[in-house]
């Protein structure tokens, strides 16, 4: 996706877009969810529910998309 570099591997740049869109997309599931299932809390633990699952999101997918440097 997007522009590569030489190697072969993404660029920090796309790597920080895909897990933007991962982030999104589990911050709205995670609010779907919960209207869903009509949990009755407060409108502070549905944020932070969808935080939590956007960052989990976040770091999970920038984590796997780095990739380790080829040894010499």
């Amino acid at each position: 996706m997007g522009d590569a570099e030489l190697n072969g591997n993404h660029s920090y740049k796309d790597a920080i877009v895909d897990a933007a869109i991962a982030a999104g997309s589990a911050f709205f599931g995670a609010l779907t969810g919960i209207a869903i299932l009509n949990l009755r809390t407060d409108p502070i633990t549905y944020v932070l529910a969808g935080g939590i699952a956007a960052g989990i999101a976040f770091f999970g997918s920038m984590g796997a998309s780095v990739k380790r440097a080829p040894s010499p």
